[in-house]
């Protein structure tokens, strides 16, 4: 008797094992497939994937959960899909058409994703894992997982190359310029990144965007492994008092990865400067656009006229200097102005307590701006020597 009582357990155990193995092998009938993001992508751009599943199902309702981990594993970012149905057990869903699954119902652990996902912008620089997870809910029953799906996209930090030399809105005195930038950035390493330079003659009327997007190439030159190289001569000649755009592209594979800004230069020989002579001090003025020429300062600091075209009733102005790899060597956001027999001057010292300091013979460009943002150039050589300072 003790024998039957015992079989007959043991036989209800392997039966509650088999009815409860059932839905395991109903829920295996159903996937979820995840397409991958593209390298720079939004929120809308992870809800891209297919579903499939039997064609006749027990199930009427279902919802797909996402979720967004860092590489840490911390949850980041909580979001469920409207409540939707599976027709013919086949459901695609992408940016393109999220009638289906919208609104989405999301909960954030991240400020920087909340504002990043609310506002559409592209997710930062990272490793992403997401994972989803399929619910469905028989007509008499309650949510349960269907099938699970994970997938990792990686987001690089690609900063792209900066153009240097020569300034945008430059005078050269040269033919054959030394093209300069500084080199593009990947966060991840492994690929090789090369650079495309090209250049354009510019006409009456047009910027470097227009003249680069319109005009015939003068110039270029593929797979660059440096930032750097002098204009060749046996190219297309840089012609005197003709004006050029040109711009650099990062690539990886041949393919165009980042673009730098969009510059123009012009050829033409340096005029000569004349300073003011002011009790035995020079003045000089500064120009609207950058040009060629370059002054020798050999005096205890850098004087000049200020000429604006509307009174500055607030009294200062702000300056930057720059050396000639674009590096900011010194600036100031207030350059007290002086009235000298009538006229309006401002002063940079290189002696005293707010001296500047530059370096012996090295060439710098001084930028002047207002607070209309009015800009005013000088290009000088430093030739000052601070053993004179009082």
């Amino acid at each position: 008797m003790v024998i039957m009582q015992k079989i007959k357990q043991k036989l209800f155990i392997v039966l509650c094992g088999i009815i409860l193995a059932i839905p395991a092998k109903a829920n295996a009938q159903y996937t979820l497939t995840p397409f991958g993001p593209p390298p720079e992508f939004t929120f809308q751009d992870l809800w891209h994937f297919t579903i499939t599943g039997p064609v006749s199902s027990t199930n009427v309702e279902y919802y797909v959960a996402l979720r967004i981990f860092n590489e840490q594993g911390s949850l980041l970012v909580k979001s469920n899909s409207d409540i939707f149905q599976i027709h013919n057990g086949v459901m695609y869903v992408n940016k393109m058409d999220l009638s289906q699954v919208d609104p989405f119902t999301t909960l954030y652990y991240s400020n920087l994703l909340q504002q990043v996902i609310s506002n559409g912008d592209f997710f930062p620089a990272g490793t992403y894992n997401i994972v989803y997870n399929l619910m469905g809910r028989p007509l008499d029953g309650e949510f349960t997982e269907l099938t699970e799906a994970n997938l990792q996209a990686v987001v690089n930090v690609f900063m792209p190359p900066v153009l240097i030399h020569p300034e945008d809105g430059d005078t050269i005195d040269t033919p054959y310029p030394l093209l300069t930038w500084l080199p593009a950035y990947q966060a991840s390493a492994g690929q090789t990144i090369l650079y495309h330079i090209r250049l354009v003659e510019m006409f009456s009327g047009q910027t470097p965007t227009s003249a680069l997007a319109a005009n015939p190439t003068y110039f270029e030159q593929y797979d660059l492994p440096i930032t750097a190289i002098n204009y060749p001569p046996g190219a297309n000649p840089i012609e005197l008092d003709h004006t050029y755009a040109w711009t650099v592209a990062a690539t990886i594979g041949g393919v165009p990865v980042a673009y730098a800004q969009q510059w123009q230069f012009t050829y033409a020989l340096p005029k000569a400067i004349y300073p003011l002579i002011i009790d035995n001090k020079q003045y000089y003025t500064f120009f609207d656009q950058l040009s060629g020429s370059v002054v020798n300062i050999d005096q205890n600091s850098l004087r000049m006229r200020v000429e604006e075209n509307y009174f500055n009733k607030e009294g200062y102005l702000s300056f930057k200097i720059w050396g000639n790899k674009k590096e900011l060597v010194a600036s100031s956001d207030e350059l007290s102005i002086q009235l000298i027999n009538g006229l309006r001057f401002i002063e940079i010292p290189f002696c005293g307590p707010d001296k500047i300091k530059l370096e012996d013979d090295k060439v710098y460009l001084v930028e002047i701006s207002n607070i209309k943002s009015q800009k005013k150039y000088l290009r000088i050589r430093y030739k000052f020597d601070t053993n004179k300072c009082e």
